[in-house]
């Protein structure tokens, strides 16, 4: 009596892979698929997700059902990155983050990004969190909180001591930067601040940031030009080698002494009002305090008193275009106004360096290029 064929139940490939590929696959795969769908095909499955150690928690793209639903299955150790909004679409997802895990820590949590948080949250919120193992860090607040003021200044100055922090990003409301402690060989390597901080304040950070290597901010006037020259007699912070001002307020004279202490830029990004168009004063600073400059982008304005006579913007652009602008650092630049306003000039690197930028490109503009000019050389 011949035998019957046994049926064989043959797994998917998918299910057979090793675990070192599938942990690939994972990292692909949005948070709510791979905890409340992929992790219930099979026990296999289910058990190589429980010790996924690389999930990156965005908050902003969940619904709070689904995201109460996340809060019930995760584990707050295998959470590598983070991602809270408290705006007003997200604004009960902060609480329900907060209640949900109030008794447990991410002790591997590694990126922090935390976007309209009021200050009275935060501390909740950093109390969940191991610093530790942080590399980067990055908070904007919707509100501050004066009660609040200390304990957020305490906060932040105890996470700059932690070894591995590299990348910081602050952005808050003015006079919240003062309040924090720069402790001495602080490990930060990228640090970029919202609020408008004076020269002298910026100088307190690259004195104690001595791995700092980009600084991105935004600079008002010094307090006390005095101070900042006593530090240009003293200091020079070598580690800097990209450095961007926005929101500049400053007069140059401000300005070249707080670039004369970072002699190792190769990247510099200026943008603000004030006496900026002399190009023949920009290429002797430069040539003399900045030798290593390789890329130099600035959106200037400069808006003329009343009894101020408006510029010939052909002498301004012809400062721009001696062999040191355009053979040797090929910087081309653009000079204009509008007839209509001619007390605003404007004049700005090419390509142009700020998107956002506030800006009317009408018609009735006057605009002068060292562009044009190199263009038209090539052509002859």
């Amino acid at each position: 009596m011949s035998k019957q064929p046994q049926s064989i139940i043959r797994r998917s490939s998918f299910e057979e892979l090793p675990i070192e590929i599938l942990n690939r696959i994972y990292n692909d795969v949005d948070v709510y698929s791979l905890l409340c769908s992929l992790r219930n095909t099979c026990r296999r499955l289910r058990t190589i997700i429980k010790q996924y150690e690389y999930i990156n928690l965005d908050c902003r793209s969940f619904s709070k059902r689904h995201f109460r639903h996340i809060c019930h299955v995760i584990d707050p150790k295998n959470v590598r990155s983070l991602s809270l909004s408290g705006d007003w679409q997200n604004g009960r997802i902060v609480n329900l983050f907060v209640t949900s895990f109030k008794k447990k820590v991410f002790t591997r949590i590694r990126h922090v990004t935390l976007i309209e948080i009021h200050e009275n949250n935060l501390r909740n919120i950093l109390k969940l969190l191991n610093f530790l193992s942080l590399v980067s860090f990055s908070l904007k607040f919707s509100r501050s909180d004066r009660y609040s003021k200390n304990a957020s200044a305490t906060l932040l100055s105890s996470m700059l001591t932690r070894s591995h922090l590299r990348k910081l990003d602050l952005d808050f409301h003015p006079g919240r930067i003062e309040e924090i402690v720069w402790y001495a060989k602080s490990p930060i390597e990228y640090l970029s601040i919202g609020p408008l901080m004076n020269i002298d304040v910026i100088c307190d950070i690259l004195e104690h940031c001595s791995r700092l290597r980009t600084l991105i901010c935004n600079c008002g006037t010094s307090n006390d030009s005095k101070f900042s020259l006593d530090r240009m007699l003293t200091s020079k912070f070598t580690q800097l080698t990209s450095l961007t001002l926005n929101r500049l307020e400053s007069d140059i004279k401000d300005l070249e002494l707080l670039l004369v202490l970072v002699p190792s830029v190769t990247y510099l990004k200026l943008t603000g009002t004030g006496n900026y168009l002399n190009g023949n004063r920009w290429k002797n600073f430069l040539e003399t305090n900045l030798p290593l400059l390789t890329q130099f982008e600035f959106f200037f304005n400069e808006i003329l008193h009343p009894s101020q006579l408006i510029p010939d913007i052909n002498l301004i652009i012809s400062s721009f275009s001696t062999n040191f602008w355009l053979k040797t650092k090929k910087w081309f630049v653009t000079c204009e106004y509008n007839v209509e306003n001619p007390k605003k000039i404007f004049l700005y690197s090419l390509p142009m360096c700020v998107l956002d930028q506030t800006y009317d490109c009408k018609p009735v503009n006057i605009s002068l290029s060292t562009r044009i000019e190199i263009d038209a050389n090539i052509i002859l």
